[in-house]
């Protein structure tokens, strides 16, 4: 599903960046952003 593979993208994201994402859930949904300093 779009969910499953979203949360699995974020979770590598997390993995291979170590950055700080911001993390917003709309209607199911989600949408990734980097945050700056």
């Amino acid at each position: 599903s779009r969910r499953k593979f979203q949360a699995l993208a974020i979770s590598q994201l997390k993995e291979k960046t170590r950055k700080i994402l911001c993390v917003s859930y709309e209607d199911g949904f989600s949408d990734v952003e980097e945050l700056k300093d």
